[in-house]
Parts: structure tokens; C-alpha cells; sequence
């Protein structure tokens, strides 16, 4: 697919949300519609989505003294979202999950195992869960401490996840 049909693609998603949450008028120009789309979306507008795998994924359970379990199962991984030039929504595949919807989904960013000191970088991250499902979590990443626009970071970020079933 040339980029050309994949940006026509991208407009006509935001159209489609834009006219489906009732943002876009009868009548409405297509060049209206995307900026009434862009204004729905908020100030990142469509994100680039990145697959990668989880890393170091352990499955446990916390068991109390009668040997009930104390609370469902936890897993725990990290997925590594490197330097990007704006945000970026990453899709951690890899899990496998007993029910698409976990109770809990804690995210922690922090500066990958490769660069363990202190650089004195002001980054400041932004984590927010989009979905889950059985095999994959979906989340938002956005640098906070430079503005109020996307701008990207050069560190190798990585996510810290913990998941409570």
C-alpha cells in the first residue's frame, strides 16, 4: 500500500469517527469533517501504532495461608518502545491472559536496562491503557515534560507492565 492511500486511509478513519460520534454536521465539507475529526481526536490526532512482543514475561500467583489464591493471577513483562519522534500507541503482544479484560493494568516507564544511570534528562511520560484482550495490551505513550504538543524522545524507553487478573 503507497503512502498516499494509506494517509486517504487515515482521513477516512477520522471522517468515519468524527461522523459517527455526531461531530460532523449534515453538509459538512470533507475539509471541515477533518478538521472537526483532528479537534475530536485532541492534540495528537491519529498515532502511529507499533507491535512488539513482551519481554521477560513471568506468570504468578499469590497464595495465602489456607492456600487460597490472595488475589488472581498476576504477569508481569516489559516491552521496549526505544526513541520516537512523537508519541506513539505501542500494541504489547505476547501474553495470554485468562480473560480479555484484566482487573488491573499498571504501566511504569522507565529508561531501558542498557542505560541504568542517571543522564539528568527531564523526560516526563504519560501512560494510558486503551484496550486489552486475551493475547495483546494496547497503550498511549506521550512525552509530558516538553510543552504541550507531541515531541518524541531520543532515550530507549521500555514500559514495565504488571497485570492483575
Amino acid at each position: 500500500m503507497e503512502a498516499s492511500e494509506r494517509d486517504g486511509m487515515t482521513r477516512r478513519k477520522a471522517l468515519t469517527l468524527a461522523a459517527a460520534s455526531g461531530a460532523v454536521a449534515v453538509g459538512t465539507s470533507l475539509a471541515h469533517a477533518q478538521d472537526d475529526a483532528r479537534e475530536l481526536l485532541g492534540s495528537s490526532g491519529l498515532l502511529p501504532e507499533v507491535q512488539v512482543k513482551v519481554e521477560k514475561h513471568r506468570r504468578l500467583e499469590l497464595r495465602g495461608a489456607e492456600g487460597a489464591a490472595a488475589v488472581g493471577p498476576m504477569h508481569s513483562a516489559s516491552c521496549v518502545v526505544g526513541p520516537r519522534s512523537t508519541d506513539v500507541i505501542l500494541k504489547c503482544t505476547g501474553w495470554s491472559f485468562s480473560s480479555p479484560y484484566p482487573s488491573q493494568v499498571l504501566l511504569q516507564a522507565r529508561q531501558n536496562s542498557d542505560q541504568n544511570l542517571d543522564f539528568g534528562w527531564s523526560d516526563q511520560f504519560c501512560l494510558q491503557v486503551i484496550e486489552t484482550a486475551r493475547d495483546f495490551v494496547r497503550f498511549r505513550v506521550r512525552r509530558m515534560d516538553d510543552g504541550t504538543g507531541p515531541s518524541g524522545w531520543g532515550q530507549n524507553l521500555r514500559v514495565d507492565i504488571l497485570v492483575i487478573e
